[in-house]
């Protein structure tokens, strides 16, 4: 499981959608959750077991690549839960 430093921002529906060729070149945290995702997704078959830090609290779930198309950039997406509190 990879665990992101980035801060990032859940839909309502719980999805995460991350974009492997964003506008701008990536730097700081999302550069290096981008490239431990993509290395995961390579060792295990497109798929990648994330946990990621939001306002409301710890989520985790499971990030699948997507292939780029002609108009869309290469994406990892995927619906992610908040962790049960022990």
């Amino acid at each position: 499981m990879i665990i992101l430093r980035g801060r990032y921002q859940i839909s309502p529906s719980k999805r995460l959608t991350i974009s492997a060729e964003p506008k701008q070149f990536p730097k700081g945290d999302f550069l290096t959750d981008l490239e431990a995702i993509q290395q995961a997704c390579v060792l295990n078959n497109g798929l990648c077991e994330v946990q990621v830090s939001t306002v409301h609290g710890t989520m985790q779930g499971t990030l699948k690549e997507r292939p780029g198309r002609k108009f869309h950039h290469r994406l990892f997406e995927g619906y992610v839960a908040f962790v049960p509190q022990a």
